[in-house]
């Protein structure tokens, strides 16, 4: 019966996805559950390799330790690891070293803090692991697998990002607001994902609001308070800053259970927090903001 089990985490919600999983299983067994994160330096200079790793050790121990609360008013007994190096050989050479009986991993994952994500170690860790694997399928996936997203960026990188992120969908992709307004005439979409700048984001935001298909506005360069206002008023479902795609599968995920209607309330308060330092907002431009998303939300439903 397994005792011990190993469960690296990247700090994506991807990953956490499969902590109810462990938790079920470590109380059937009374097992102890090891949460892991290894920090994978990739600094040339000693003295920079140095402060990357304080940096990084730092916020695993901070996330590793908020997941051990959590996990812990389940009833279930947690200890935290943090190592360096390769993530798959560290998982396999403490998973061997500390006879670990289980190693559960999520199959994807997008590296919340480090450089290293799950869904690129994984299959190694499966291949050369002494120990048995579990990989429990991703919820998020199974609810967007064979769903058809439109993405428009003129940045032909983020275009290949998010089609490698969403690659349980069938992704098309346009460079341009004259290829997609082509594609919104060809194809029904389930969801639309558009980029402000460079692609007259706005304006296709009417086409697709018009379409009734739920969209998301995705940007680096407009992201500013009046942008991600304009959104909410324009009727997209969501805002994503594109240092933040990593999290684009959660929040369709999170579209798709709200049968495509807005998740602004559901979702920002997770995000506030981003929005207040990157905005410099108070704790009562937050709270006005949200005042805006409850009123936008009964205008929809016409309270």
């Amino acid at each position: 019966m397994y005792k011990n089990i190993l469960l690296p985490l990247d700090g994506s919600k991807l990953a956490e996805e499969i902590i109810p999983a462990a938790i079920n299983l470590a109380k059937i067994c009374h097992a102890t559950i090891t949460l892991m994160q290894i920090a994978e330096i990739t600094a040339l200079f000693k003295y920079d390799r140095k402060i990357e790793s304080e940096v990084l050790k730092d916020r695993a121990e901070e996330y590793l330790n908020q997941m051990k609360r959590k996990i812990e008013e389940d009833g279930v007994s947690v200890n935290v690891v943090i190592r360096t190096g390769k993530p798959y050989s560290e998982i396999l050479t403490y998973a061997e070293q500390r006879d670990v009986d289980l190693i559960i991993m999520s199959t994807y994952g997008m590296g919340g803090f480090g450089r290293w994500a799950l869904g690129s170690v994984s299959e190694k860790v499966v291949r050369h692991s002494p120990k048995p694997v579990l990989l429990p399928r991703s919820r998020s996936r199974d609810l967007l697998r064979g769903k058809t997203i439109l993405v428009v960026d003129d940045e032909s990188d983020v275009l290949d990002v998010l089609e490698e992120l969403l690659d349980m969908c069938e992704i098309h992709k346009a460079k341009s607001s004259d290829t997609a307004l082509e594609y919104l005439n060809l194809y029904e979409y389930d969801i639309a994902i558009l980029d402000i700048m460079g692609v007259d984001g706005f304006d296709l935001l009417k086409k697709t609001v018009a379409k009734g298909i739920p969209t998301v506005m995705l940007t680096a360069h407009a992201l500013t308070a009046d942008a991600l206002r304009k959104s909410l008023k324009g009727g997209a479902v969501f805002y994503l800053p594109k240092d933040r795609m990593a999290d684009m599968e959660e929040i369709l995920a999170e579209v798709i259970n709200s049968t495509g209607r807005p998740v602004w309330a559901k979702v920002f308060g997770r995000f506030a927090p981003y929005f207040s330092k990157r905005f410099r907002w108070s704790q009562k431009d937050e709270e006005d903001f949200m005042k805006e998303v409850e009123e936008t939300s009964k205008e929809e439903k016409g309270e």
